[in-house]
């Protein structure tokens, strides 16, 4: 699988991933919104939610990867879209396999 992830990614106590369910619009951006870029999606989830940002590291991996899951069971966004987006988070990619696009150690 060949795809460009998000050269650019922080902690994830400063990135906010939005989606709208059932399509392939999810992008990561800087938390808190000062420009209104997620003000277009439905969905937000991560540093936009206090007990996010209060989640040791180690719990935090696990949210992300668990967020990876709910937006593409549950709210049906397209995996790769949601893969890209959530690799604009330190910590996600931390979390995914070394062999999958995007994963740092």
């Amino acid at each position: 699988m060949t795809f460009k992830v998000p050269s650019l990614h922080a902690d994830y106590k400063s990135v906010m991933i939005a989606w709208t369910p059932r399509s392939d619009r999810v992008r990561s951006g800087t938390w808190p919104d000062e420009t209104g870029w997620s003000d277009g999606y439905m969905m937000t989830g991560g540093a936009c939610y206090r007990d996010v940002r209060n989640m040791p590291e180690l719990v935090a991996k696990a949210y992300l990867v668990n967020l990876f899951n709910t937006l593409v069971i549950r709210d049906q966004v397209d995996p790769i879209a949601a893969h890209k987006a959530l690799c604009g988070v330190t910590e996600f990619r931390q979390a995914i396999n070394l062999q999958c696009p995007g994963a740092i150690e």
